[in-house]
């Protein structure tokens, strides 16, 4: 008999967790799980999981937690879910109580670390993870996470599921993606994608483009998000006079083909998890310069013959180097590691994991 699974998710934005989780939800549905969402927002998400086949019902966070927690429960009972699993905060606290009233197992998914801030969201924050820890060790059945190295970080007896990508063919042109972003030179093209937010420093890739400039060489540079620093990286770009050589492309439905026909991907971020544009990389042949951070740091031991280079200080100086360095190597990745790469990142992977993990727990 087929397992009923019900995913909790926020689905504000089109971001790396939606991402995955949409890619590995219609995985496990294809390998015969009965595997359906709760959404709290309308928007992208919904419209990409939909075309996924997800079967999926939205309830908005604006009626606040309490009507969450009832429709998100009459749903589960409904469904006759078998297994609840929440994706972040405030997706956990709802799950915890349908967890904790019926009876029913808890697997509470933690995509990457934590953010850092300042004043009261440091507070919030701070009081967020501990409540999210707590639930982990004490009420959740499995933990599941990306990477070995977050799951040490965290301390917990949690379960290793790594990211994953969309295998389907991109088709991309670079000629094409040029004309359209409005790069009409033939200078090395470069992709930033992700929020625009502090803590994925979009400055220090400005900044590094700068630096290349000013070295003598002209790289242009795809910005692809959005997010409360938009503006300011603008200004930011604008003062440098940098406006022809740098595009801000807002939020995009082809990312992972712009990707696949960049010459480098470039990611400047403070904090990460398993980046999903990692992983979207790693299966195009597209080269990476990315910050040197502990999930980043051991996919790439993992796939050492890929030649991830990793950026350590992380200064705008250093990355300009990192994409100076990697733009004169010319060597091509290997097909025999894109098949490696392929077949790990592979949502039927990750899907297979899942139902070990599920069926481990219904045995027991």
């Amino acid at each position: 008999m087929s397992i009923k699974v019900l995913h909790i998710l926020s689905g504000d934005l089109w971001g790396g967790a939606e991402a995955q989780m949409g890619l590995q939800i219609r995985a496990q549905r294809e390998l015969g799980l009965d595997s359906r969402v709760i959404l709290f927002n309308d928007g992208e998400t919904k419209k990409r999981y939909l075309e996924f086949g997800i079967p999926l019902e939205v309830f908005s966070e604006a009626q606040g937690l309490v009507q969450l927690f009832s429709k998100a429960r009459n749903t589960a009972l409904k469904f006759g879910a078998q297994i609840i699993v929440s994706h972040g905060y405030k997706e956990t606290f709802v799950g915890s109580g349908i967890a904790f009233f019926s009876k029913t197992p808890l697997f509470l998914t933690i995509h990457g670390g934590t953010e850092s801030y300042r004043g009261v969201k440091a507070f919030k924050s701070f009081f967020y993870s501990a409540l999210y820890l707590f639930l982990s060790r004490n009420l959740a059945k499995a933990t599941i996470v990306p990477t070995d190295g977050l799951k040490q970080q965290l301390g917990l007896q949690a379960e290793v599921i790594a990211n994953v990508a969309d295998l389907s063919p991109k088709g991309a042109n670079l000629s094409e993606l040029r004309n359209s972003i409005g790069f009409q030179s033939a200078s090395p093209f470069v992709v930033w994608v992700g929020r625009l937010a502090p803590v994925k420093r979009v400055d220090r890739a400005i900044q590094a483009i700068h630096i290349l400039k000013k070295w003598g060489l002209e790289v242009n540079l795809a910005i692809v998000g959005i997010g409360e620093l938009a503006e300011r990286s603008k200004k930011l770009v604008c003062s440098l006079g940098l406006q022809e050589q740098i595009k801000f492309l807002g939020f995009r439905n082809d990312a992972a083909s712009l990707i696949d026909g960049a010459d480098i991907l470039l990611l400047t971020s403070e904090s990460e998890g398993l980046p999903t544009v990692m992983a979207e990389a790693m299966t195009s042949g597209t080269r990476l310069v990315m910050s040197s951070l502990p999930g980043i740091r051991e996919v790439a031991q993992k796939f050492s013959d890929y030649n991830v280079k990793l950026v350590l200080p992380h200064t705008p100086e250093a990355f300009a180097a990192s994409i100076k360095e990697v733009l004169e190597n010319k060597t091509s990745i290997p097909p025999e590691i894109l098949e490696q790469t392929r077949a790990w990142f592979d949502p039927k992977r990750a899907a297979r994991e899942f139902i070990e993990v599920a069926n481990l727990l219904r045995r027991k």
